[in-house]
């Protein structure tokens, strides 16, 4: 899929998605366009960050969902 962006020359492309989070870290564009339809400032708007365990001070709320495997069975019934 291809997004939409604004260079910073104001020039407008459109890129492979996967390239998005490159030029985001290189400065080589202002803003992108989101599937929905509205720009997002990489000045000014929120954009999701690539996030690491080291940055979120809060409690870990998927920590029941790590070692859940629903394929195993133990005498026909799921596990959980």
């Amino acid at each position: 899929m291809a997004l939409l962006v604004k260079y910073l020359n104001n020039g407008l492309g459109y890129v492979p998605n996967f390239e998005l989070n490159g030029l985001i870290a290189s400065g080589k564009i202002s803003s992108f366009r989101r599937s929905d339809g509205g720009w997002v400032d990489l000045e000014n708007g929120p954009v999701r960050g690539c996030g690491s365990r080291s940055s979120y001070d809060g409690p870990e709320r998927r920590a029941r969902f790590n070692n859940f495997n629903p394929t195993v069975m133990e005498a026909g019934t799921l596990i959980f």
